[in-house]
C-alpha cells in the first residue's frame, strides 16, 4: 500500500510484481465484529481464522481494495487479477482448525488475470458462519474468470434462534464433491438459501454436481442455481461470465432424477434455457419448484409436485415446451432437400422408451399451485370439475352456461370413459387451458339434433359446437389450447354443427395438441377442430394481425361429414397451420374435404403433412381441398398465402378439383401472392366424373388476381392420375400429372410427375404434368409459365392430349426448358373447317395463339386415332424454337401425324424430329387453315445418328461442331498416311539389312560349329574350359570337315563324344531329350 492511498484511507493493496503466498498454518483470532483480511498472489488456510460477527476475507489478486465503515470490513473489491490465482481453505493441520465467522461473513475469492479461467477458490475444511439472533452469517466462495471446487462444510445454520443465513459459491465452473455437507437449515425459522452461480450448469452423472447430492443438499437448505451472464451476489462486479465453460451459452441441463421431500425451493435459473431431461419429485407439502429462463424452459420428463400447497412457479422470456407425442409433429428436410415425417424416437413403436414430459399435481387440495409469467392458474384434477367449470353439466344437460374466462390447467391424467356427453363440456372459453402434458382418456360426446343453441351474440347462433371446448376465444384472436392430448376420442354432431375432438370453433391458438378417435357430423368437422374463423361480419373489423395458429398438433382421428371438413380442421379463415399433421382417413363424399384442412381461406400451411385416404365430391384433396380469399385486407400487397415443406401421401378420389395435395386454389376477386413450394404429393388421384384432377393440383384459378400471382416451384406428385367422365367431347375436363387446370397468372419452376395419366371416355385436356395451362386474356395480363419442369408418365386421353401439357393456350403463356418423355395416345377428333381437330402432341397437345415453347422437348411415341398428332406438338398456332421430338408418331386413317407437329401453323423455327424413327413423314401431318398460317425457320428431320448431336443443332452450332470433327478426322487420316509410309520405308531397310546379315552368317557357320566342336573333342575339357595341352600336338580343326549346304536353319543333336578313346557323355543315359 502506498503512503498516499494510506493517508487518504484508501486501503488498496497491490502486489507489485510479488509472487509470494500466504499461507495460514497458525490460530488468528479477531475481537468481536473485527476482521481478518489475508491479501496476496496465492492465500491458503491450514490453520483456524476466527472473527465472531465480523468478517474474514482471503483474497487473491494483484491489487485489492477493502472497503471499511469503521472498524468493520464492509466488502472487498480485486481491481486486478493474478496469474494462477488461488485462494483456499484446507483441512485444518489440528482438530478445532477452520474458518469461523458466527453471525458474520466469510469471503474467500480470487481473479485470474487472463481468460483462460485460471483463478481457484477451493474448500475442503470447514468455513462457519452461524445465525447469532438476528445476524445472519453469510459465506461466499468466488472465482472470478475461473473454478470453484467445493468439498468440506459450509454452515450457515441457525441451530438455536433465527433464519437461516446465506452461502454463496460462485465461478464461471463450480464442481461440487458429493462429500461436501452444506447447510443453511434453521431449528426453529426459514431456511436460508444455498446459490450456486457458475455459467451453464449440469446436474447428473458426469456433470457439476450429481442429482443425488441435490437431493440430499434440499433437505438442508432452499436451493438457486443461476446460470446468468454477470450475475452473482459479491461485491465483485462485471465478472463477464459470458458464454459457459462448455460452450453451449448459459443453460442448466437436469439429467437424472431429482427428488427431495422437505418444504424446501429449488430455483433454476438460466439466461439461456432450462432443460428437464430426467424426472423431478417434490414431496413436500410447501415444496417449491421455479424455473425462469430467459428463453425457453424444456419439460422433457416427469415433473411431480405432491404437497397439497406444493407450488411451481415458471417464468420465460421464449415459451415452455413440454414433450409429448406432438413434439414430433409435421416435417423436417430430408437428405434430398425434400420434406420427411419426424420420427418420434420416445414412440415404442420405434423402439422408444415411451417417457414424455409432464407436470403433475398429484394432491387435489391443490387448486392454484401453478403459476407462468406472473398468471396463477386453476387446477383441474377430475372429468367432474372440468365439466362443471361453465356451470352447465353436459352429461346432465342440466345448469345454466356461463362464459369461462382465466387461466386453466389439467393436473393429471383424466378418465372419460363410461360417460356420454350431450355437449361441449366447456360451452365458451375465454382465455388460456394446459393440458400439462397430460390425457383425457375415453371421450365421447353425442350432440343430438334437437339441440337448441342459444345465440351467442349478433354474430353466432343456432349452431352446436361440438367437442371438448364449445367456443374458445372472441374475434379478437383471444383464447389459447395448448399441451394436452385426447386418446380414443368419439364425438357424434347430429344437425347444423361445427364439431372436433378439441373445440368446435375457436378465434385463438392450439399447439402441441393430439387426438386419436373418430368424429362425425353434417359438416365443418374437423379430428381436432371444427372451425377456425371469423364471422363475415366482423372481418373488415379485424385486421391481418388477429391470424389464429395451429403449431405442433396432429390427429390420428377418422372424419365423416358431408362437407367443409378435414382431418385436423374442418374449415379456417386467416389461419397459419405449422408443424402439424393427420393420418386419419376420410371416407364418404362431400364438398371441400382435406386430409388437413377442408376449406381454407387466407391460409399458411409450413412443415406438415397428411397420411390418410381422402374421399369426397368436389374439391377435394390430400392436405387442402378448397383455398381461396373470401374477405378482403387492406390492398397493401401482403401475400395471400402458401404451401411449403409439406406433402400428401394418401390416395384421393372425389369429383370435380381433386388433387393429391390441394382440390381447388382460387382467388375469387382482387388478391396479391400464394405460394405452394417444396411440396409434394405421391397417392393416385381419381376424378368419378368431374374435370380439373391433378397429382398435386387439381384447379389452380387466379383469374381475379391480376394485382398478383400464384406460384408452384420445387414441387412433385408420383401418383397416378384418373379422370373419368361422359362420352362427350367437353366434359371430363383437365387432367395433369401434377395440375389438372390452371387459368391466368401462373407460375411453375422446378417441378415435376412421375405417374400415368388418363382421361377415360371424355377425358380432354390431359397432360403429363398440366391438363389445361390457359392464361387467356390480353398481353398487359400476368404471365404464366413452366420452366425448368417435366412429366414421365404415360398419358392417355381424347383431345388436347400431351406428354407435359394436353393445352398451353393465350398471351404469355410459355414452357420454357421443359421436357416429356412419356407415350402419348389420344383418340382425337377429326380436322374441320375452323381449324380444331383432336390434337395430340408428345410434349403439348395444343400450343394456342400467343402461347410460347421454347428449349423444350419430348421423347416418347406419339399416337392420335384421328386428328393432328405431332412428336412435339399436336396442333400448333402460337410459337416454337429450340426444341426436338425424339419419338414415334403415328395414328389412325384419319389422323394426320407429323414428326414435329400434327397441324402447322403459328411460328415454327429451329426444331427437328427424328426422322429415322419416323420414316415417310414429314416434320408436319398437314397445314392449319389460313386463319392460321405456318412460318418455319430451320425445322428438319434428323437420323438417329445425327440426333446425338441434337444440342449442337438446338443451338446453332453443328456446322461449327462438325467442321471442327472433318479438321480432325482429315488431320488423323494424314498422320494414318505419313505412319503407314514410315512403316513401310523401315520394313524395306529391315528386309535388306536381314539379307546381307544371313549371307554373312552363312560363310562363318561351318567355321564357327567346327571350332566349337573342336574344342569340346579335347579330353582335358571335362568342365567346358578352354584349355590347351601343352606340350601336345592340337587337333586338325574340323572347321574344314563340315559343310552346310543353302538351307535356312541348321541343327544336331548330340549324344557324346569320343576323342582319342575317352568318351564325353552330353546328357544322362535316363534322358530322352
Amino acid at each position: 500500500m502506498s503512503d498516499e492511498d494510506f493517508n487518504a484511507g484508501n486501503y488498496v493493496f497491490k502486489s507489485n510484481g510479488s509472487t509470494g503466498s500466504v499461507i495460514n498454518m497458525g490460530r488468528i483470532t479477531a475481537k468481536e465484529g473485527g476482521y481478518v483480511a489475508l491479501l496476496g498472489n496465492s492465500v491458503s488456510n491450514q490453520g483456524l481464522i476466527a472473527a465472531t460477527k465480523g468478517t474474514i476475507a482471503l483474497a487473491s489478486g494483484n491489487k485489492i481494495t477493502l472497503n471499511f465503515n469503521g472498524d468493520s470490513l464492509l466488502n472487498l473489491t480485486i481491481d486486478e487479477g493474478t496469474l494462477n490465482s488461488l485462494v483456499e481453505n484446507k483441512e485444518a493441520i489440528y482438530a478445532e482448525g477452520g474458518i469461523y465467522a458466527d453471525g458474520g461473513r466469510v469471503i474467500l475469492t480470487a481473479k485470474a488475470a487472463d481468460d483462460l479461467l485460471s483463478s481457484q477458490v477451493n474448500n475442503s475444511g470447514i468455513i462457519q458462519a452461524r445465525t447469532i439472533d438476528d445476524l445472519k452469517g453469510n459465506i461466499q466462495l468466488y472465482a472470478y474468470n475461473g473454478t470453484a471446487n467445493i468439498d468440506g462444510t459450509l454452515d450457515a445454520s441457525a441451530p438455536t434462534t433465527g433464519d437461516g443465513g446465506f452461502i454463496e459459491t460462485s465461478g464461471n465452473k463450480v464442481n461440487v464433491a458429493n462429500t461436501a455437507f452444506i447447510t443453511t437449515k434453521s431449528a426453529y425459522g426459514a431456511y436460508g438459501t444455498w446459490l450456486i452461480d457458475p455459467e451453464s450448469y449440469i446436474i447428473g452423472e458426469g456433470g457439476d454436481m450429481t442429482a443425488s447430492y441435490l437431493s440430499d443438499a434440499l433437505a438442508n437448505t432452499h436451493m438457486e442455481i443461476s446460470a446468468i451472464s454477470g450475475s452473482g451476489s459479491g461485491e465483485q462486479t462485471g465478472s463477464g461470465h459470458g458464454l459457459s465453460h462448455n460452450g453451449l451459452g448459459p443453460n442448466i441441463y437436469v439429467n437424472d432424477a431429482v427428488s427431495w421431500s422437505a418444504n424446501t425451493t429449488l430455483t433454476l435459473l438460466a439466461d439461456n434455457s432450462i432443460n428437464i431431461n430426467a424426472p423431478i419429485t417434490a414431496s413436500g407439502d410447501t415444496a417449491i419448484l421455479i424455473l425462469n429462463a430467459g428463453k425457453d424452459i424444456n419439460i422433457n420428463n416427469a415433473v411431480t409436485l405432491k404437497g397439497a400447497n406444493a407450488t411451481l412457479v415458471m417464468a420465460y422470456g421464449g415459451d415452455y415446451h413440454i414433450l409429448t407425442k406432438a413434439s414430433y409433429s409435421g416435417t423436417v428436410i430430408g437428405a434430398d432437400g425434400y420434406p420427411v415425417a419426424k420420427v418420434d424416437p420416445h414412440d415404442p413403436a420405434n423402439g422408444g422408451d415411451g417417457i414424455y414430459g409432464s407436470v403433475t399435481f398429484t394432491n387435489h387440495d391443490n387448486k392454484n399451485g401453478l403459476t407462468v409469467n406472473g398468471q396463477t392458474y386453476t387446477l383441474i384434477h377430475s372429468m367432474d370439475q372440468f365439466d362443471m367449470l361453465d356451470g352447465y353439466n353436459a352429461a346432465t344437460g342440466t345448469g345454466t352456461a356461463s362464459d369461462v374466462n382465466g387461466y386453466y390447467a389439467l393436473a393429471q391424467d383424466l378418465d372419460a370413459s363410461g360417460v356420454t356427453y350431450a355437449d361441449a363440456l366447456v360451452k365458451r372459453f375465454n382465455g388460456v387451458f394446459t393440458g400439462l402434458g397430460h390425457e383425457i382418456q375415453g371421450l365421447a360426446i353425442n350432440i343430438p339434433n334437437n339441440l337448441y343453441i342459444p345465440p351467442l351474440n349478433q354474430y353466432f347462433g343456432g349452431e352446436a359446437y361440438g367437442g371438448l371446448f364449445g367456443l374458445v376465444g372472441l374475434p379478437d384472436g383471444s383464447g389459447l389450447i395448448r399441451d394436452i392430448g385426447l386418446e380414443n376420442a368419439n364425438v357424434n354432431i347430429n344437425g347444423n354443427s361445427y364439431g372436433g375432438t378439441l373445440i368446435g370453433v375457436t378465434f385463438g391458438d392450439v399447439k402441441n395438441v393430439y387426438a386419436t378417435g373418430s368424429v362425425q357430423g353434417d359438416r365443418f368437422m374437423g379430428g381436432l377442430i371444427g372451425a377456425v374463423e371469423l364471422p363475415n361480419a366482423l372481418w373488415g373489423q379485424f385486421s391481418k394481425t388477429n391470424t389464429s395458429t395451429i403449431s405442433g398438433s396432429f390427429a390420428d382421428v377418422t372424419v365423416t361429414a358431408t362437407g367443409y371438413s378435414g382431418g385436423l380442421v374442418g374449415i379456417g379463415k386467416s389461419l397459419t397451420i405449422e408443424n402439424s399433421h393427420t393420418t386419419g382417413d376420410m371416407a364418404g363424399s362431400g364438398i371441400q374435404r382435406g386430409g388437413l384442412i377442408g376449406q381454407a381461406n387466407n391460409i399458411f400451411i409450413k412443415n406438415s403433412y397428411a397420411l390418410g385416404d381422402i374421399q369426397g365430391s368436389e374439391d377435394t384433396g390430400g392436405l387442402v381441398g378448397h383455398i381461396g380469399s373470401t374477405y378482403a385486407y387492406n390492398d397493401n400487397g401482403s401475400p395471400l398465402g402458401s404451401i411449403e415443406n409439406s406433402f400428401a401421401t394418401g390416395n384421393v378420389s372425389g369429383g370435380g378439383q381433386t388433387g393429391g395435395l390441394v382440390g381447388t386454389l382460387t382467388f375469387p376477386d382482387e388478391r396479391r401472392s400464394f405460394t405452394i413450394s417444396n411440396t409434394y404429393a405421391t397417392g393416385d388421384v381419381v376424378s368419378n366424373g368431374g374435370s380439373n384432377v391433378g397429382g398435386l393440383i387439381g384447379n389452380v384459378d387466379a383469374s381475379n388476381g391480376s394485382k398478383g400471382s400464384i406460384t408452384i416451384t420445387d414441387s412433385y406428385a408420383t401418383g397416378d392420375v384418373t379422370m373419368t367422365g361422359p362420352a362427350d367431347y367437353n366434359l371430363g375436363n383437365g387432367a395433369g400429372g401434377l395440375i389438372g387446370h390452371t387459368y391466368l397468372n401462373v407460375t411453375i419452376s422446378d417441378s415435376y410427375a412421375t405417374g400415368n395419366v388418363t382421361g377415360t371416355v371424355g377425358g380432354s385436356y390431359v397432360g403429363g404434368l398440366i391438363g389445361d395451362f390457359s392464361n387467356v386474356g390480353t398481353s398487359s395480363t400476368a404471365a404464366s409459365s413452366i420452366t425448368n419442369s417435366h412429366a414421365t408418365g404415360n398419358v392417355t386421353g381424347t383431345m388436347f392430349v400431351g406428354g407435359l401439357v394436353g393445352s398451353n393456350y393465350g398471351h404469355d403463356s410459355s414452357i420454357i426448358d421443359s421436357y416429356a418423355t412419356g407415350n402419348v395416345t389420344g383418340r382425337g377428333r377429326p380436322y374441320d373447317n375452323a381449324g380444331t381437330a383432336g390434337m395430340v402432341g408428345g410434349l403439348v397437345g395444343s400450343n394456342g395463339v400467343g402461347s410460347v415453347i421454347d428449349g423444350s422437348y419430348a421423347t416418347g411415341n406419339v399416337y392420335a386415332e384421328e386428328g393432328g398428332a405431332g412428336g412435339l406438338v399436336g396442333i400448333n398456332i402460337g410459337n416454337v424454337s429450340n426444341s426436338y421430338a425424339a419419338g414415334i408418331v403415328s395414328g389412325g386413317p384419319d389422323a394426320a401425324p407429323g414428326g414435329l407437329v400434327g397441324l402447322a401453323g403459328g411460328t415454327i423455327e429451329n426444331s427437328y424430329y427424328d426422322s429415322s424413327k419416323n420414316s415417310g413423314l414429314d416434320w408436319k401431318g398437314r397445314e392449319n387453315n389460313e386463319n392460321y398460317p405456318a412460318t418455319v425457320t430451320n425445322v428438319q428431320g434428323l437420323t438417329n445418328a445425327q440426333f446425338a448431336d441434337i444440342q449442337y443443332y438446338l443451338n446453332g452450332t453443328i456446322d461449327q461442331v462438325l467442321a471442327a470433327r472433318q479438321a480432325v478426322a482429315d488431320a488423323a487420316a494424314a498422320r494414318a498416311t505419313a505412319d503407314a509410309a514410315a512403316r513401310q520405308a523401315a520394313e524395306e531397310a529391315a528386309r535388306t539389312a536381314e539379307a546381307v546379315f544371313e549371307s554373312s552368317a552363312t560363310a562363318q557357320a561351318g567355321q564357327t560349329t567346327g571350332q566349337a566342336l573342336q574344342r569340346d573333342a579335347n579330353p582335358s575339357r571335362q568342365t567346358g574350359a578352354a584349355t590347351i595341352l601343352a606340350g601336345k600336338q592340337q587337333p586338325p580343326s574340323l572347321d574344314d570337315h563340315i559343310i552346310f549346304t543353302g538351307s535356312d536353319s541348321y541343327s544336331a543333336h548330340i549324344k557324346s563324344i569320343n576323342v582319342e578313346g575317352a568318351e564325353f557323355e552330353l546328357e544322362d543315359k535316363d534322358d530322352k531329350k
